[in-house]
């Protein structure tokens, strides 16, 4: 049985997906741009899914002069903190739930005691002369 390939997406059919979408007006009013601005750059996306979005970092003074109040760290900080544990308590964030492996370091009480008469000669022989070798002198 051949594999069927996906059909690639055109600019037009991601426009009118997007169009179609009741929450595109919302989204768009939202961001401060007009429909088509936003319509545009969910394109551009779509059809580039290795593009990196812009960032722009503007000075506080830079944002005063264009009337702009800049925000404060202090409740950018609390909306990350609460952005966190919504998604953390919705499940969103992929690290809860049975699906995630618990991970948890063994500390040295929990390590397997070793006899140093069960050692194997050679190995530490290679060992010590190894890390001889690291430290840059003889033991």
């Amino acid at each position: 049985m051949a594999a069927t390939k996906k059909p690639k997406k055109t600019p037009e059919a991601v426009r009118q997906a997007v169009l179609a979408d009741p929450n595109t007006k919302a989204i768009a009013e939202k961001l401060g741009a007009t429909v088509e601005q936003y319509v545009e750059q969910v394109v551009h996306f779509a059809m580039n899914p290795g593009a990196e979005p812009s960032l722009y970092v503007v000075e506080d003074e830079d944002l005063r002069a264009l009337g702009m109040q800049p925000p404060d760290a202090d409740a950018m900080g609390q909306y990350l903190v609460e952005a966190v544990s919504v998604q953390k308590a919705a499940g969103a964030t992929g690290f809860e739930g049975a699906k995630a492996k618990k991970v948890s370091l063994a500390s040295e009480k929990d390590l397997p005691a070793v006899d140093a008469k069960d050692a194997d000669p050679k190995l530490k022989a290679e060992l010590d002369q190894a890390m001889r070798g690291k430290r840059g002198g003889k033991r």
